[in-house]
């Protein structure tokens, strides 16, 4: 995973579109995305966090890069993924694709996804699961 510097808290700007990070102590509490992290931060009281900090990102590139750092850094206060860019959980395959949830337990058994995260439900990379799911069936 590529590490990221943070930029410094800055007062006085204005809209800045990024990733913003809520943290206990180090800890890394909660993350999300943001077409104005400042603005944000202030609605996330009630995560009881310390401090924050963010790193900039267009919009356009927000979807995918939250849903990999969650899913690294599995913050107590986040829930499961919502918007599935980058990543398909086993629920949302069977709720969106149709894919059975024993069908999906079979393919993370043997091996068939090489990328696999696990917060709350099982995680694959979208382009493994449908190389699995749009696969003929022989």
């Amino acid at each position: 995973m590529k590490k990221f510097v943070f930029e410094k808290n800055r007062t006085g700007e204005k809209k800045r579109p990024g990733i913003f990070f809520l943290f206990s102590g180090d800890t890394i509490v909660y993350i999300n995305k943001s077409c104005d992290v400042y603005s944000s931060v202030k609605n996330h009281k009630d995560k009881n966090y310390d401090s924050w900090n963010y790193i900039a990102c267009p919009s356009e590139d927000q979807d995918a890069l939250v849903e990999d750092l969650i899913l690294e850094h599995t913050p107590v206060h986040n829930g499961p993924l919502r918007t599935n860019v980058k990543w398909v959980s086993k629920t949302r395959a069977k709720n969106k694709y149709g894919f059975s949830k024993t069908d999906f337990n079979r393919h993370v058994k043997n091996g068939n996804f090489s990328n696999i995260r696990y917060f709350g439900d099982v995680y694959v990379l979208t382009s493994e699961f449908d190389s699995i799911r749009l696969m003929p069936e022989i």
